[in-house]
């Protein structure tokens, strides 16, 4: 630039010189006036030449730098899932990091309750059998026997109402009239044997019969009379207890018999075959009840056959689950993982882990998105091990965010790459190479105007020309043109005023 402008203030002052020279000879201009003329040239040419640049070809790298950590795509989580037994008390464990083959015992659990509860379990479930067939043998009978006390019931009220018609129509007045009947012949059979004893009074008098015979005689008829009366007086006590008390209640007897035989008859036909019904219930929900407690007991058994707990596949074992390659719960587990601590229901409690599938998890930011695209060349640098230097790739970004301002990124190692002794969860930095061109035209951003289009004021005979361009990437102040411009153009980098 400095020599651009130097031999630009040469050429200027020759031709002050040549000015002076002609204004001497022509006496219109002094010495003085010329060397003023020819400084102010030289100011404003240096003013042209550093409002413009000279277009070359140089080299655009973009890079961007993120942090990652290494994941593996192959992994199988260890859940502890138990369908009925809450408690799993750990007896011991294999330790974080060792290398396990499929099948392998990665926990035993203490089995002494479970296999009590199993035992009893299994002691109801024999019990349960045998009441289950005593209820149905029992409800296999009253299916016999409802109609026959149904049918009994109905014989009884028939029963019981047909003596209370009987006893209306016929045995009530019958009732009554042998009271007073008993009464009548006790009355006369009285009398006859009074007027018996006043006939052999009256003959004893008149005929010659000794003495002695006629008092035995007269003694046993007066004992005959006494007896006769007392009967007498028992028949008149019977007849007023049989009207008063004995057929009023024998009457309220067979009433009474008659309603409550009718009453039986009626809850007969209620309860009987609804007790059918309420046995049949019953039935149902002990077949209810005993397959709720044959599933507990079979998911109890599984649960039992589940507490040494077998590695599904070979790889490292890290304890808990990960997250986007970190380890959140690994301290948790470790001390639940103890002799003697209990794990909980339907954790996670160890992931195997394959070593050879690891890539490398990135949080993009927002801002890298238009850089970054699926592909794009990258280097791994562990942490622990910076002198390594992975090759690798963009595999994908999220389409939405994971959080705000944030997006997933997976990249993944190239085939064959020696990680060493890097394993899934540690740490690295990923540079990406988003763009790269060692033949760029770059102009400052100043220089590039937004006119219905994009344009550039390109020097041509020391004129501004208006040029349309094709921008591509940007870097600090500076953006590539990818159309329009020609290495050695000159490009104003301020719009020329009009």
């Amino acid at each position: 630039m400095r020599r651009s402008i130097l031999t630009l203030c040469t050429v200027v002052l020759g031709s002050s010189v040549a000015v002076s020279a002609i204004a001497d000879t022509n006496g219109k201009a002094s010495p003085a006036n010329a060397a003023a003329a020819k400084l102010a040239a030289a100011k404003e040419a240096a003013k042209k030449e550093a409002a413009t640049l000279t277009v070359k070809e140089e080299p655009l790298k973009i890079e961007v730098t993120l942090k990652g950590i290494f994941e593996a795509s192959d992994s199988t989580a260890v859940r502890l899932s138990p369908e009925a037994w809450p408690e799993w008390t750990v007896l011991n464990a294999v330790e974080q990091g060792k290398r396990v083959s499929a099948g392998e015992t990665l926990v035993e659990i203490d089995t002494r309750k479970i296999d009590l509860a199993i035992t009893d379990m299994e002691a109801a479930e024999a019990a349960s059998d045998l009441a289950r067939k005593l209820a149905d043998e029992s409800f296999r009978l009253s299916k016999k026997s409802v109609p026959l006390q149904l049918q009994a019931a109905k014989l009884a009220a028939e029963t019981a109402q047909q003596n209370l018609d009987t006893f209306m129509e016929r045995d009530k007045e019958e009732a009554i009239k042998d009271a007073h009947y008993t009464v009548e012949q006790n009355e006369n059979f009285f009398l006859y044997e009074q007027e018996e004893l006043r006939q052999l009074e009256k003959m004893y008098k008149e005929d010659d019969v000794t003495e002695e015979t006629e008092e035995i005689i007269l003694l046993r008829l007066q004992h005959r009379i006494k007896s006769a009366k007392l009967r007498l007086a028992k028949a008149k006590q019977f007849r007023d207890d049989m009207l008063k008390f004995r057929i009023p209640r024998q009457e309220i007897d067979v009433k009474t018999a008659a309603e409550t035989a009718a009453i039986a008859l009626e809850a007969a036909k209620a309860k009987l075959p609804a007790s059918l019904v309420e046995k049949r219930m019953a039935l149902e929900k002990m077949d209810r009840d005993r397959s709720k407690a044959a599933d507990k007991l079979a998911r109890t058994r599984r649960d039992r056959a589940a507490m040494t707990i077998l590695s599904p596949a070979d790889g490292l074992v890290y304890y808990g689950h990960s997250e986007r390659g970190q380890w959140p719960g690994m301290a948790t587990v470790a001390r639940m993982l103890k002799a003697g601590n209990a794990l909980k229901p339907n954790m996670t409690v160890m992931t195997i882990v394959n070593p050879d599938s690891m890539f490398v998890r990135v949080s993009v930011e927002e801002k890298y998105l238009h850089q970054l695209d699926t592909g794009a060349k990258a280097t791994v640098t562990p942490a622990g091990f910076p002198e390594k230097k992975l090759s690798a790739e963009l595999a994908e970004v999220s389409i939405v965010p994971i959080s705000t301002g944030k997006f997933d990124g997976k990249v993944s190692l190239a085939a064959g790459t020696d990680a060493g002794r890097i394993v899934p969860g540690m740490v690295c930095s990923v540079k990406f190479t988003a763009y790269e061109n060692p033949k760029a035209m770059l102009v400052p951003k100043s220089a590039v105007h937004d006119e219905d289009g994009k344009f550039v004021y390109v020097q041509v005979d020391g004129k501004p020309e208006k040029r349309e361009v094709k921008t591509g990437k940007s870097q600090g102040d500076k953006v590539e043109v990818t159309a329009g411009l020609s290495a050695g153009d000159v490009v104003l980098l301020k719009k020329p005023a009009a």
